[in-house]
């Protein structure tokens, strides 16, 4: 019983990692799109993503 919950501890631990791993790399994709575009839509743009990587990411995470 110790051993299966100290697994799914672990397994819940490295799932966490990873999401923050991937949302790490598409903050660094919105930012090089925001580069590329005209400051005012790049801002709507990473703002917009922003928002649905926090209703993802809560949907997930739980």
């Amino acid at each position: 019983m110790l051993r299966q919950r100290d697994h799914d501890g672990a397994m819940r631990m490295i799932k966490i990692v990873l999401q923050k791993r991937i949302y790490s790399k598409k903050y660094y994709a919105f930012r090089s799109l925001a580069r590329s575009l005209d400051p005012t839509e790049a801002a709507e743009t990473v703002r917009n993503d922003a928002i649905d990587n926090e209703t993802d990411d809560s949907a997930v995470v739980g």
